[in-house]
């Protein structure tokens, strides 16, 4: 997904590594029917684009 949007955007992206950490508390599900993540933190690295670039992509990708 965010390869496709620095494309549709025109930003050169040759690489990206993405760190991505979840969060579970069993002892206080969010639901009783599912395993589900209380919170999820992505950590993003692109390669070959300028920070501002970077950052136009990531909000894009926010907004999903």
């Amino acid at each position: 997904l965010v390869q496709m949007l620095a494309a549709q955007q025109g930003v050169p992206l040759r690489s990206l590594d993405v760190k991505i950490h979840g969060m579970m508390d069993r002892a206080n599900p969010v639901r009783t029917d599912y395993t589900v993540f209380h919170s999820v933190r992505l950590q993003f690295t692109l390669h070959g684009v300028t920070r501002e670039q970077g950052t136009q992509v990531v909000e894009a990708f926010k907004r999903r």
